[in-house]
């Protein structure tokens, strides 16, 4: 390897920094396998990898400039362009978040019913000590002195993997009663269980094979009943199976779940596990009617809404644009400030406001009383709440559309219009030719980023109306939703828990979307640069 002839001090230097560099890249590498995800583990690996040989080799001193913003193209776009779609192809969500391991712990240990009595279940009387000076007590702080039917003792406590017998010679007891209890061991005294039932009901104390669960309280008795139980289930590796020893059933491992049974009657083990279940989350939006038929819809508004108010934002703020751009207009300091309030004003508080404005009991509501003769509800007429979000998305967004289009006229050079003049143009062939064409290839990308900005404008539809008014009641679609909304209301909505894997199996549809009229967008200002060429 050819390293850079540098002086020894500057080479320590360099050696140093990529020292202290990779250290912190091992760390990096290591803690996100383990916790995010093995693939970005592997990703900042062979970054450090490429970073040491950039820095220590003069034929790639170039790269040295490149590749911070490959390291940031890497971590903010591809990987998490890749990590949405491995997540498109599993079952990720509230009830898959643990790997299979987790979930085999959790089925066969600590569900409620991971346990079960069985037919020779032995009872016991069950008393607590608490450890002396302890105010608040843990389930660590207590004993427990257990008495089966034939009168032989125990002791344990919650982490003890045995019981150990009463004449264990670590154990010093104190005086007996009537009933051979004693009133204390080692430093834990005997109490009445009572004050400690939320604590202790249900504890489970080890007793291999079986566990002992404290199941009832005696407060006469100052004393609980507990029971021997034996586990549930039990999981064999080799099949790759759980059976559930009190019933014979064995479930099998099918998609992110133990199953047993087929159709209807089908039986789930929950919690599930993270799997890869291939494209079924994505022929759902296909096959399934109930997602499919509201898609289309949604869509198709989708595809209104976002080109409507690109159009309108840019023709009110062009109109606004060239009027500011008048030479004698008096007064342009105040009518620019003025005009570009709603682009000041945060976001959410003029949505949230123009909501006040617009209900049923607001001020805009009793003007088109008056005017009317009726009321109007856009949160729950179809045709009125489209209206509404693109009025108050017009207001919301013709002033930045304001800015970039007297930005673009001011740069416009005036030697055009004299020219045009000269040749006997009027004002509207010098909009038309001139002033249009050059405006368009000016800001054509960033009308384009409009429009994929308000294709996924979720925060409008969220805070203005949630949507609404529903197309139907069988479906989470409202007739104002966009794909972005539709898609959280899908995933995220209606009390089911997260399904992340069916949102990013939307999410791939939406990328599809986007990125084919994106495509075509450029290419159309493309054309524009190519005529601007010829003129």
């Amino acid at each position: 390897m050819k390293l850079s002839p540098l002086s020894l001090p500057a080479l320590l230097t360099r050696v140093v920094l990529l020292g202290i560099f990779d250290v912190v890249a091992i760390w990096m590498a290591v803690t996100f396998t383990q916790r995010i995800s093995p693939l970005l583990g592997i990703l900042i690996a062979v970054f450090a990898i490429i970073v040491n040989l950039v820095f220590l080799r003069d034929d790639l001193f170039a790269w040295r400039w490149i590749i911070p913003a490959m390291a940031g193209m890497v971590l903010l776009v591809i990987y998490p362009i890749g990590y949405s779609l491995i997540v498109a192809f599993s079952n990720y969500g509230d009830d898959h978040i643990l790997t299979k391991e987790q979930s085999v712990a959790q089925i066969t240990q600590n569900r409620a019913d991971s346990f079960y009595e069985p037919q020779d279940s032995v009872t016991y009387f069950t008393y607590v000590y608490l450890r002396s000076g302890v105010t608040q007590a843990t389930q660590e702080d207590f004993r427990f002195y257990l008495v089966d039917p034939n009168g032989k003792s125990f002791v344990s406590w919650v982490g003890l993997e045995n019981p150990l017998t009463e004449d264990d010679p670590q154990f010093q007891y104190g005086e007996r009663d009537a009933n051979g209890v004693p009133a204390s061991i080692n430093e834990w005294k005997l109490v009445p269980p009572q004050g400690f039932g939320q604590t202790l009901q249900g504890l489970n104390l080890s007793a291999p094979p079986y566990q002992i669960r404290l199941t009832q309280l005696q407060l006469l008795q100052r004393r609980f009943v507990s029971k021997q139980l034996a586990p549930r289930f039990a999981y064999s590796a080799e099949n790759d199976t759980i059976t559930d020893i009190q019933t014979g059933e064995e479930y099998r491992n099918e998609k992110g779940y133990f199953v047993f049974g087929d159709g209807d009657t089908q039986k789930r083990l929950s919690p599930g596990f993270a799997a890869l279940i291939g494209m079924d989350k994505i022929v759902r939006v296909i096959t399934d009617e109930r997602i499919r038929d509201p898609f289309f819809r949604v869509f198709i508004w989708t595809i209104v809404f976002a080109t409507g108010t690109v159009f309108t934002t840019f023709a009110l703020g062009l109109i606004f644009a060239l009027v500011l751009n008048a030479k004698f207009l008096p007064g342009k300091v105040i009518f620019r400030t003025l005009l570009i309030i709603p682009y000041a004003v945060p976001f959410w508080l003029s949505v949230t406001s123009w909501r006040g404005l617009l209900s049923v009991n607001g001020p805009l509501n009793d003007l088109m009383v008056q005017l009317l003769g009726r009321p109007v509800n856009p949160f729950a007429d179809p045709t009125s709440a489209k209206v509404m979000v693109l009025l108050v998305n017009l207001y919301l967004g013709f002033p930045y559309m304001m800015l970039l289009s007297l930005g673009a006229l001011q740069s416009i050079p005036s030697d055009m219009y004299e020219a045009s003049m000269i040749d006997g143009a009027n004002d509207r062939q010098q909009f038309q030719f001139i002033t249009l064409p050059l405006l368009l290839l000016a800001i054509g990308p960033l009308l384009i980023a409009s429009f994929a900005f308000n294709f996924n404008n979720f925060v409008l539809i969220e805070l203005l109306n949630n949507g609404g008014p529903p197309i139907a009641s069988d479906t989470v679609a409202g007739h104002t939703d966009i794909l972005l909304s539709y898609t959280y209301r899908l995933a995220f909505g209606g009390g089911r828990g997260a399904d992340y894997g069916f949102a990013a199996a939307i999410g791939i549809f939406i990328f599809l979307i986007v990125g084919t009229i994106t495509f075509f967008n450029f290419r159309f200002t493309r054309q524009l640069e190519e005529v601007s060429k010829n003129v």
